[in-house]
């Protein structure tokens, strides 16, 4: 490669850049220009200037010829040649050769060269840098999205197994998953039959097998779990749950031994060490007809004693049997100290209803339950009552007024018929307590509700009365009354 490099100043002459060969003269360089020839050799490579080539053997070419008419301005003409990686400075008309220089000249070269390149690299790596990072937010984006894609999958099918697992409690499932454990020792007494029979009626899984103990009924439950795998698919497994009531079969008979010799306490014991953390039930079968046969046996041996005067014979044996106050005795005492309670049955047909019942009762126990924590996680300003004398009112206000009613029948003397004639007139107890607000005097108060006129039956044998003062003061003392230990039926002091 051949560089001419023409001098800025063709006025005076360049000083020699190195000892020319065969010359024995030295001369320092102009340190000036050979940095001003070096800067603008710099500029020109790296912004690509076109600068005019010279070799040896094409000097005196017509292309060249403008440039060497005049020799001042040829001896400013600088040619730099690459041999073997070095770089070299001539002059047109003598040579002169320093590797100081040139050295210095070709590593600044190198360096602006390595400076380019290595802006260009930091652009493109910079660009590939940000290529990239946008490669992985999106896969970092494309990766949430399906995670969130496979949660929320998860999610429903967890949803599904849990009303799937809901849904086997119900009152029209849970039947199917429970089973009665019969103790085989059973059916050899004579309510055995019944019992089956009753079974097979209400569609009641059961199985007949040993016990542990003798004469008992138990219950197992199928019990469904279901859980997701990690491909979102619903697992079901399932599994059998005891559950913790143990039924205690016992004959009158059986029952009276044991109490007459006091052994019916560590009879109960045993069995509950058989079957720990269980409550024990003990069902006595026709107890009620055992007391009667003693009883006519009482009024026989009475009889006979009577006839025959051997009083003192009978009268021992008579004794020796177990009284109703004894059996009441022992059954409490277990109830107290072994937590044993006691059912008594009469008939066969009760006995397999009751087992049936039994049952029915434990299969739904696990319905109610999450049904009564809902409902007492949800309440409002009333409770739901289930009891009988209750009346339930929904978010609607429906039953609202029936249980005005129902509150004004809680009075001694008020019957529906005297309700009805008070709601008739004040449809709330808001409405009440206004009309008693907007009396003059207590008395005026006290007789607000007397007049109103009570209508008992229908059609001809219509009869009318009237609320009267008594029951009037007493609805007025209830609404009105600041003195909560006030009796209802005496005169309010402090109204």
């Amino acid at each position: 490669m051949e560089v001419v490099i023409l001098s800025s100043d063709s006025s005076s002459p360049p000083s020699p850049i190195a000892n020319s060969p065969g010359s024995n003269k030295s001369t320092e360089p102009d340190g000036a220009n050979i940095a001003e020839k070096r800067d603008f050799l710099i500029k020109s490579t790296v912004n690509k200037i076109p600068i005019h080539n010279f070799s040896s053997s094409d000097e005196s070419d017509n292309e060249c010829s403008p440039v060497l008419e005049n020799k001042n301005s040829c001896e400013s003409v600088v040619k730099i040649t690459e041999n073997d990686g070095d770089f070299e400075f001539y002059q047109i008309e003598e040579t002169y050769t320093q590797r100081g220089y040139v050295s210095q000249v070709k590593e600044d070269l190198i360096n602006v060269e390595v400076l380019n390149n290595s802006d260009d690299y930091s652009a493109q790596e910079s660009k590939t840098s940000k290529k990239k990072s946008l490669q992985e937010e999106r896969e970092r984006r494309l990766k949430e999205k399906e995670e969130k894609m496979v949660e929320k999958a998860r999610e429903k099918a967890l949803k599904k197994a849990a009303s799937e697992a809901q849904k086997a409690n119900r009152p029209g499932e849970c039947m199917k998953h429970i089973q009665v454990l019969i103790d085989q020792r059973l059916l050899t007494e004579e309510y055995s039959g019944n019992l089956l029979s009753a079974l097979q009626a209400g569609q009641i899984q059961y199985s007949i097998q040993e016990q542990l103990s003798e004469k008992i009924i138990t219950w197992v439950k199928t019990v469904y779990s279901y859980h997701c795998d990690d491909d979102g698919k619903v697992i079901s497994s399932t599994n059998l749950k005891e559950e913790n009531i143990v039924l205690i079969i016992m004959m009158s008979n059986q029952l009276t031994q044991l109490v007459r010799e006091m052994k019916l306490r560590s009879y109960i014991q045993n069995i509950a060490k058989q079957h720990l953390k269980k409550r024990l039930i003990l069902i006595i079968y026709k107890l009620g007809e055992y007391y009667r046969l003693q009883n006519i046996e009482k009024q026989r041996k009475f009889k006979t004693q009577c006839r025959t005067g051997s009083g003192a014979k009978e009268k021992q044996n008579v004794e020796n049997q177990v009284c109703q106050s004894d059996i009441e005795k022992a059954l409490i005492e277990i109830q107290i100290f072994e937590n044993c309670s006691h059912r008594f049955v009469e008939t066969s047909q009760d006995f397999g209803t009751l087992i049936a019942q039994f049952t029915k009762a434990l299969a739904e126990k696990e319905f109610k339950l999450e049904k009564q924590k809902k409902e007492q996680e949800n309440l409002g300003w009333f409770a739901s009552g289930d009891s009988r004398d209750t009346v339930k009112v929904d978010k609607s206000g429906n039953g609202l007024l029936r249980l005005w009613k129902q509150q004004l029948c809680q009075f001694n003397t008020a019957s529906l018929d005297t309700a009805e004639a008070i709601v008739s007139l004040y449809p709330s107890p808001k409405s009440l307590i206004q009309a008693y607000e907007n009396c003059l005097t207590p008395r005026q108060g006290q007789l607000l509700l007397q007049d109103i006129a009570v209508r008992r039956c229908a059609g001809p044998l219509t009869s009318v009365r009237r609320v009267g003062p008594e029951l009037s003061k007493k609805i007025y003392n209830f609404f009105t009354s600041k003195n909560g230990e006030l009796s209802l039926s005496q005169d309010s002091k402090d109204t």
